[in-house]
């Protein structure tokens, strides 16, 4: 999967500005998106996860978000704790960072 700098930069510089001290680092698939050193998002392919376990994972999951999982060629379904950003708030300044501030809180 290539990586696509526009929707890294896109992400980094548009969506997350108003996040403390947002630094990004790539990774295989993607990057990820950290605030204060801490990890708390990837972008993977062209699109925006955050990391979310325990109560906030499943805030995110009544929510309907969609859990990030690949298929190993093993054919063995592997999922981690990072959950799809849904294009509304991708198209919401405001919830996008009440999103990211409970996640990073979480």
């Amino acid at each position: 999967m290539k990586k696509d700098l526009s929707y890294h930069d896109f992400v980094v510089y548009d969506l997350m500005v108003r996040l403390p001290d947002i630094s990004s680092r790539p990774m295989m698939s993607g990057w990820c998106i950290y605030s204060n050193k801490i990890p708390f998002a990837a972008i993977i392919g062209n699109r925006l996860y955050f990391k979310a376990k325990g109560e906030m994972a499943s805030k995110l999951a009544s929510l309907g978000w969609a859990k990030f999982s690949y298929e190993k060629p093993s054919g063995k379904v592997v999922s981690m704790n990072y959950w799809l950003v849904p294009d509304e708030l991708i198209d919401s300044q405001e919830l996008l960072d009440e999103v990211a501030t409970e996640v990073l809180m979480s």
